[in-house]
């Protein structure tokens, strides 16, 4: 089987084992490289949906204390009125 390395082709059955061993090892090594380099794809994709979520939960408690301070104002209002 003939594989490529450096942009060469090479026949594979001419490789002593300790080669054969070290393309194996740089094969999962790249493997597990892709696999991080998803990893933090993912990581990045979540911390940009949690700071959406945070900014729109801030914006949402800052309605309810708007909403909370109008009602304190208009129960004052209506308790001036009453008396």
């Amino acid at each position: 089987m003939a594989i490529k390395l450096n942009d060469k082709w090479y026949d594979e059955s001419k490789f002593n084992t300790e080669i054969k061993n070290a393309i194996v090892q740089v094969s999962n090594y790249q493997k597990q490289v892709n696999n991080l380099n998803a990893d933090i794809q993912n990581c990045k994709i979540l911390l940009f949906i949690m700071q959406s979520l945070f900014k729109t939960m801030y914006q949402l408690l800052l309605r309810l204390k708007n909403l909370k301070l109008k009602m304190i104002h208009s129960n004052m209002s209506v308790t001036e009125t009453k008396k």
